[in-house]
């Protein structure tokens, strides 16, 4: 039976390309599959050449192409990254980590409800770990265009690497706290409450941009063993 050459796999990943698939783990997840249908057609039909078998292969992904299968594997590692968020806001539910959470809430919280002038205190500690995050993403935006290779990138590579820029939206409430009469947080369900939701947020943040980019290279070794 007729076999792909290492041309022909060049091909089929060049062909993948050309269809807009930028991720190279989605791109061997294609041409493993158009590989198979190409090669079980040749056992069908020897005289098939390589073109019109792929050309009958690729019309059975339909009027879209591959934009199903990227958006689907989207979806998946998607799900994997917040998963891993998951596991690491557990893990600051844990001894030993779950003192720094305390200690960030009791923070916090002292500021907010039992001190006169606490939330200018808070808000100066928010305004900080802003730009202290704006700081970061731009430097590991600019390392990143630094060390980007030729190579095709994986796509929980790059959901890893635009992680920062997800919990910047978490920063939308942050204005609203601004406007809020001071007063609000004598109330203590509140001030519990407020100082609930800053920590969790805080520590989002440090997940996101420091804990997870770190683990890189261990978490794409993990998903992608034969790649990686």
């Amino acid at each position: 039976m007729k076999k792909l050459s290492a041309t022909h796999i060049e091909q089929l990943y060049a062909f993948t390309r050309a269809h807009f698939v930028e991720y190279y783990d989605v791109q061997t997840e294609l041409v493993d599959h158009l590989a198979n249908g190409i090669e079980a057609q040749w056992a069908a039909n020897p005289d098939l050449d390589f073109e019109q078998a792929l050309d009958i292969e690729f019309k059975k992904f339909g009027v879209f192409g591959f934009l199903e299968v990227v958006e689907e594997r989207e979806k998946q590692m998607s799900k994997r990254y917040w998963k891993l968020i998951r596991n690491e806001v557990y893990q600051f539910c844990k001894i030993p980590k779950v003192w720094v959470s305390m200690a960030l809430f009791l923070f916090i919280f002292t500021m907010l409800f039992q001190l006169p002038y606490g939330f200018y205190g808070v808000a100066t500690f928010l305004a900080l770990e802003f730009f202290l995050y704006v700081f970061l993403l731009g430097k590991r935006s600019r390392q990143l265009k630094k060390n980007q290779s030729a190579k095709q990138p994986l796509l929980l590579e790059v959901i890893i690497n635009r992680s920062g820029q997800i919990g910047s939206f978490s920063y939308i409430w942050f204005y609203q706290f601004l406007i809020v009469d001071a007063q609000v947080f004598s109330n203590l369900y509140v001030a519990l409450a407020t100082s609930l939701i800053i920590s969790l947020v805080s520590l989002l943040h440090y997940i996101v941009l420091v804990i997870i980019p770190k683990q890189k290279n261990k978490i794409l070794r993990e998903v992608y063993p034969e790649i990686v």
